[in-house]
């Protein structure tokens, strides 16, 4: 499925949120080294209306770091949806 079925999203509005949202392959909450370029279409359902998109290994971050992954949780999506109508 497209990732606008469930959260609509524009670049701007992604590179200002994923500052604080941002996750490396084991869980923990990590700093880029790199602004998102582009809204991955890459993504998972995290449960309780949350999504995650993905990134390749260095894409955001160091390779070292492996995937990483932007978190939305439901009320995150519920405010870019009405933001991005």
């Amino acid at each position: 499925m497209p990732l606008s079925n469930f959260v609509r999203l524009t670049l701007n509005s992604l590179q200002a949120y994923s500052s604080w949202h941002l996750y490396n392959e084991d869980g923990t909450k990590t700093k880029y080294e790199r602004k998102p370029e582009r809204v991955s279409e890459d993504y998972y359902l995290l449960g309780k209306g949350g999504i995650a998109l993905i990134y390749e290994p260095g894409e955001l971050g160091s390779f070292g770091q492996g995937a990483i992954t932007i978190r939305f949780d439901a009320e995150d999506i519920d405010y870019f949806n009405r933001l991005n109508k």
